[in-house]
């Protein structure tokens, strides 16, 4: 995916790969299920940000899509943002699915994008998807 949206922007596009496995762990040891997604994509967002200052990054961009899953209702992602300082961007946060799909296969990432991957494993059966920041925070405490 990096390769191709280098081609596409005409500019390098650096990818990170950072294991991400031992922190699942600890999120499903000592927290409440329910808030496995948000703590989860809370840390990411930390990870995220401080990789974008070392980069001087003026910005986070994600794919989020408005209520595709459980982290990216309105209210979770306020929670998960809360976390850093720094602008996350979501060019895709409005679309449809199909109009996502549509861009991809027009720029040539839809069939990099459903390659099989690993599925996570800390999935809970009833996420949460108004969470309170002040119940994310106790749980939190925990870790």
């Amino acid at each position: 995916m990096a390769e191709k949206l280098s081609s596409i922007s005409g500019k390098p596009v650096k990818m990170y790969i950072v294991n991400h496995g031992n922190n699942q762990q600890e999120i499903m040891k000592k927290t409440t299920s329910r808030y496995r997604c948000v703590l989860c994509k809370r840390l990411m967002f930390r990870i995220a940000e401080k990789i974008a200052v070392n980069e001087k990054a003026d910005f986070i961009i994600t794919g989020d899509n408005l209520g595709q899953v459980a982290s990216q209702t309105l209210q979770n992602m306020a929670v998960i943002e809360s976390v850093i300082k720094i602008l996350v961007l979501r060019p895709v946060l409005c679309n449809d699915k199909v109009e996502t799909i549509k861009i991809a296969k027009e720029i040539g990432t839809y069939d990099i994008s459903i390659q099989a991957s690993s599925c996570c494993g800390a999935l809970p059966d009833n996420p949460v998807t108004k969470a309170k920041r002040d119940n994310v925070e106790r749980e939190e405490g925990k870790l």
